[in-house]
């Protein structure tokens, strides 16, 4: 299996029962897979999904996440780090030689890329299905991005971060 690409694929499964809906396992590797996409699709889902699978270093990720709905007075907050398993690393090693990271806030929508500038493939690419607003009011997009960057890339010799927050509401 070189490519996957799942489109509302996993939505299908019920993101509230997701810990029964996948075996419990050892993860599978997939030494020739060079591409994932993921999208829309829920942060919790995913990272169950993911963590059944390791993939190569040269693989790239890209996962088009839906925003789960917060439970009424929660302290509920958005983040793209939901979508990777607990144990990120594993599943995706190219984490630990991301050299470039890049966080850019539009209105309240928000994508984190990594990548190492050294090889050609192994880049994280997560970002946000749609507007926030459609939901919820969430006004700390921007500092909740800065923690996604400490969540995912913890570890990783980032030599380059970049920032752009166009109409960020910080």
């Amino acid at each position: 299996l070189e490519h996957l690409h799942l489109f509302s694929f996993l939505d299908r499964i019920d993101h509230d029962a997701v810990d029964v809906a996948l075996p419990r396992k050892p993860p599978t590797h997939l030494p020739h897979l060079r591409d994932v996409i993921l999208q829309y699709d829920y942060p919790p889902t995913i990272a169950c999904f993911l963590s059944q699978f390791i993939l190569p270093p040269s693989a790239n990720l890209e996962i088009q996440g839906f925003v789960v709905e917060p439970v009424p007075g929660s302290a509920f907050e958005a983040s793209l780090a939901d979508m990777l398993p607990v144990d990120s690393s594993r599943t995706f090693p190219s984490l630990k030689c991301v050299t470039q990271v890049s966080l850019t806030v539009k209105g309240t929508t928000f994508r984190l890329v990594g990548t190492n500038e050294d090889t050609d493939g192994g880049k994280l690419d997560l970002s946000t299905c749609e507007d926030f607003e459609m939901f919820y009011d969430v006004s700390p997009i921007f500092p909740t991005g800065l923690r996604d960057i400490n969540r995912v890339f913890r570890g990783a010799p980032v030599r380059t971060l970049s920032l752009d927050g166009v109409n960020a509401a910080v």
